[in-house]
């Protein structure tokens, strides 16, 4: 995911063609203006995919803390039995 993508460019020689054409000026707008919808497209990629790269590490975190709350918990568990093994085992004193 740390694919950077790359705005796209138009050269300033392309102007010396499309003015030769009666209709050049309309279709260097056209082509400026898909030009810049697509580099717009592009940084919203980009961000989108930063976004996404701190969600990864965020939820990577997330899991090695989970993963040692539960270790946590089980050796927790297994005390609390030990403990209730030797609580059940031990001698009271109390005669019948």
């Amino acid at each position: 995911m740390s694919d950077k993508f790359k705005v796209i460019e138009v050269q300033e020689w392309w102007g010396f063609f499309w003015s030769k054409y009666p209709d050049g000026y309309i279709i260097q707008k056209g082509f400026d203006n898909l030009i810049s919808q697509v580099n717009r497209t592009i940084r919203d990629m980009d961000e989108q995919t930063r976004h996404m790269n701190e969600l990864e590490k965020k939820l990577l975190e997330i899991t090695a803390y989970l993963s040692g709350f539960m270790e946590n918990m089980v050796n927790y568990t297994e005390q609390l039995k030990e403990y209730n093994e030797e609580y059940k085992n031990e001698d009271w004193g109390e005669s019948e």
